[in-house]
């Protein structure tokens, strides 16, 4: 699967706060082109570089918080943590998302087997 946004380019304005990063007027994506390489490991690298400079030193994310930053619903990430689409761990009663897992989704997306 192709990526469907290229953040290689990406430079963050200097002295903005990490969050201000997402909103719209900050936001300059490139479209990937069909050339990129199926290596995804740098792309998966800057995303989770510029999760961590969002929210500094949060390794796990809450299936909410998970479809928070997916911009999907909690149910939508629920049920593909349930089906295995989504690598979880459990923590007591919870289910937490790895920062690297939640990177490749932003990547890759979500892949239905069916």
């Amino acid at each position: 699967m192709s990526q469907l946004i290229n953040f290689e380019n990406y430079q963050p304005e200097e002295n903005n706060h990490p969050r201000d990063y997402f909103r719209k007027d900050n936001i300059k994506v490139q479209l990937a082109d069909s050339s990129i390489s199926e290596n995804n490991t740098s792309s998966i690298d800057n995303t989770v570089n510029l999760l961590l400079k969002i929210s500094p030193g949060k390794i796990n994310y809450t299936q909410q918080e998970a479809a928070k930053v997916l911009n999907m619903s909690y149910q939508f990430v629920n049920r593909k943590c349930k089906a295995g689409l989504i690598k979880a761990s459990r923590y007591g009663d919870k289910q937490l998302i790895n920062i690297n897992e939640l990177a490749r989704i932003i990547i890759e997306g979500v892949n239905d087997v069916n």
